[in-house]
């Protein structure tokens, strides 16, 4: 075959071609950080939990070559044509319109047409890829990572209309590119495809984690900077030993397989007071009742903790954190908030817990402000965005600092952050039937997800936060909700996806604790701090909201007795 088909390619500012990677080279760099994701410990805790059974070897080699044909569609004569530009590309399309050159849905025309299918069948082993699926006629696995550009398809919502784009012309024929494929893949993955009745998970559960696997594996093995995969890494299949290789190390540096860390933690355990510490004087904070129980293993996998303004409830999430890490029950942190602003100023506070936690640690995590319009990482702004979604950072010069400010550059990314403090938008928007809603779902699953002042949340918020962490703890995963007046009928609607009893007769009984903690198990009780200081508040309700004059009169006896006097007052409806 004298065309070899394209995977990747760079022009430069002319539109010429400066550089190609061939497809099976890519796709060989994808399907390596894919097996190397499903080694790291907490991610596939997470998939076998989803899976609802282990991942054998087996399952992970099928996996691995499901994702390896990610981009099978790239094979098309539609989609090759987009290396020309102009009459040359006219004429090597032909009647192929410029909508049939993409790589996704074009795949349909490959099982939805007869004469297709056939010649597909004959050049490529469909049949015992097929057995591999619980579904034999929806490949809905392999589907999941053909949906790796963000939008969901199956097979039924595909279809054969888009047939010119795999004929061949005089230069190249689809199907030579689909059975070199093919053979690749049996060569490397030879066990996978030895047949023994058992086929791949099947939970829908399972397959939109996977798609976001794939998905999370297409960006990173898309980076073609010198320390990720450029296109001169090693030609063909011998590229494939060294993709391998090149995966630990870029997922190590990118901060998603924090294993080494992980082991440091565990081995020097730190103690609060030596990572809480007093600005001024340098002496360690005790730990107040409501910020030592975050160590407490005994807490189930979603805790609402509800506490008054300025009781440390930030660093008894912080400190859950730490508990977490360094038994490897989570890889990262997402600490979502309602609104910009409060990102944004908690962020510092953040940075500096990681940084006291990992003094001097060659690894220590990524701090990313997952706030959409700005571009910063452990506390460094990017300078200004550049063409084809590059940044220019201060340091830029420095590579190995480009793995750390990848999450930060996509807002599609934020999540695959080691430590991720944003808006809560960025996680509901996994929740949603929304582009990339997988790359930001699967990217969630490894985190402690903390969300601050939960009850600033409206209902149509709520619910999304139910749907999300439905599937976060499903999965295995741990959350904690912080709020300083949440009540007890929200508490109750956002714990009811574990099957606990409902608070809310026994509230009518008798006064909800507060502060307190609570999860699964029912809700405790705790000191408001460590000290002896306590308050006493006093609630009368009068019907005044429309008399301003009996307002005045009272707030102003109120100060001439000492007190102090805040009037808050809704003008909305006011005419």
């Amino acid at each position: 075959m004298s065309w070899i088909a394209w995977g990747k390619l760079t022009r430069d500012d002319s539109g010429e071609v400066v550089a190609t990677l061939d497809l099976v080279s890519h796709c060989l760099d994808v399907a390596a950080v894919v097996a190397a994701l499903m080694e790291v410990p907490v991610i596939r805790s997470r998939l076998e939990r989803l899976a609802n059974r282990a991942l054998s070897n087996r399952d992970v080699d099928r996996l691995s070559v499901l994702a390896f044909l990610h981009d099978i569609g790239k094979a098309s004569r539609g989609f090759q044509g987009k290396r020309f530009v102009g009459n040359e590309q006219k004429a090597w399309l032909g009647t192929i319109q410029f909508h049939e050159c993409g790589h996704t849905h074009s795949v349909g025309a490959l099982f939805h047409d007869d004469q297709l299918c056939q010649r597909f069948c004959a050049t490529f082993p469909l049949e015992e890829i097929a057995r591999w699926h619980p579904d034999l006629d929806e490949f809905s696995l392999w589907m999941a990572a053909i949906s790796h550009h963000g939008t969901p398809i199956n097979i039924a919502s595909l279809h054969g209309r888009l047939t010119e784009a795999w004929k061949p012309n005089n230069q190249y024929d689809p199907f030579d590119t689909l059975r070199e494929i093919g053979e690749a893949a049996r060569r490397i993955w030879p066990d996978a495809f030895e047949q023994d009745g058992i086929v791949l998970p099947a939970p829908p559960a399972f397959t939109h984690a996977f798609a976001g696997l794939v998905s999370l594996a297409d960006w990173i093995g898309s980076d073609t900077q010198p320390l990720a995969f450029p296109y001169d890494l090693a030609p063909a299949e011998s590229r494939w030993s060294e993709s391998q290789r090149r995966a630990g190390d870029v997922l190590r540096d990118k901060r998603i397989d924090l294993q080494e860390l992980q082991s440091w933690l565990s081995g020097n355990r730190p103690a609060f007071g030596d990572v809480f510490v007093d600005p001024a004087s340098r002496a360690p904070y005790a730990p107040t009742p409501l910020q030592k129980r975050m160590s407490d293993p005994s807490l189930g996998p979603l805790i609402v903790v509800e506490a008054e303004t300025g009781s440390g409830k930030t660093e008894a999430a912080l400190w859950r954190f730490k508990s977490l890490f360094e038994v490897g029950a989570v890889d990262s942190l997402a600490f979502v908030l309602p609104t910009r602003v409060s990102a944004v100023q908690i962020e510092q506070r953040i940075r500096g817990f990681i940084e006291a936690l990992f003094p001097d640690q060659p690894h220590r995590p990524n701090v990313v402000l997952a706030v959409p319009g700005y571009l910063r990482v452990d506390g460094v702004d990017a300078t200004e965005r550049l063409p084809e979604f590059q940044v220019l950072w201060p340091d830029s010069q420095i590579e190995e600092l480009a793995h750390l400010r990848w999450a930060a550059e996509n807002s599609k990314r934020y999540l695959a952050a080691s430590c991720a403090v944003g808006t809560i938008d960025q996680v509901l928007l996994s929740g949603l039937p929304s582009r990339h809603a997988h790359l930001r779902g699967f990217s969630l699953l490894r985190s402690l997800l903390v969300v601050d002042e939960v009850h600033a949340s409206d209902r149509y918020m709520i619910r999304i936060l139910q749907q999300v962490l439905s599937r976060h703890v499903q999965s295995g995963g741990h959350a904690l909700l912080l709020s300083a007046t949440l009540g007890v009928a929200a508490r109750d609607e956002l714990l009811a996806l574990g099957g606990r009893a409902s608070l809310r007769e026994a509230a009518a009984r008798e006064s909800a604790p507060y502060p307190a903690i609570t999860d699964f198990s029912g809700s405790r009780k705790i000191p408001a701090t460590g000290s002896d200081h306590s308050k006493h508040v006093s609630v009368v309700l009068q019907p005044w909201l429309q008399d301003a004059a009996r307002i005045a009169q009272q707030a102003a006896g109120a100060v001439n007795g000492g007190a102090r006097v805040l009037i808050v007052r809704n003008t909305v409806a006011a005419r």
